[in-house]
């Protein structure tokens, strides 16, 4: 079998970030509960934007210490099957699915960002696609992949700065395309 080599040999990092939602218009949720806009949201549209931006850049170069910095202490994932995980079970979560992993290229988008009462909550989607091999059962699959994830994140203002503090993951799909 194959080892897969953690080296990264041509990883192309692609972000955008959209803000599409205004927060006083119609995709907010829960509406009743929104606060109102705190002063200084760009600013912290910026900063979670920015967090955005190294997690995904840490994920692709395969840094994911970098990532973990701007995990809350509490943090807490859901996925799509009910699992929850805290901080340490993700970040190992993590770093299992990027060590099958050769080479990837990801696509951040944020589709909205609305003050609750509870923090900053932010739609999210990121398309990847690369190379790796994954186990099933008791072989490999060696080829390319493609993962699409919707998340639901919660972002609080800590005195170390803005910190993910939990995440819903509403869609998680991976491909291999087996070659």
């Amino acid at each position: 079998m194959k080892k897969i080599s953690t080296r990264i040999m041509d990883v192309r990092l692609s972000l955008a970030f959209i803000t599409l939602v205004a927060f006083f218009g119609a995709g907010r949720a829960n509406p009743e509960s929104a606060a109102p806009l705190p002063p200084g949201a760009a600013a912290y549209r910026n900063a979670i934007q920015s967090a955005y931006t190294v997690m995904t850049a840490a994920f692709v170069d395969n840094h994911l210490d970098r990532s973990s910095l701007y995990f809350a202490t509490d943090y807490r994932q859901v996925d799509p099957h009910g699992h929850i995980l805290d901080k340490d079970g993700s970040q190992k979560k993590f770093q299992s699915l990027r060590d099958q992993i050769n080479t990837v290229q990801s696509l951040c988008t944020v589709a909205s960002m609305n003050a609750e009462a509870d923090g900053i909550h932010v739609e999210m989607a990121t398309h990847s696609a690369g190379t790796g091999t994954k186990r099933v059962l008791f072989f490999k699959v060696s080829g390319t992949f493609t993962n699409d994830l919707r998340v639901s994140d919660v972002w609080v203002d800590t005195p170390d700065g803005w910190r993910l503090k939990s995440r819903l993951m509403l869609e998680d799909l991976s491909v291999i395309h087996s070659g």
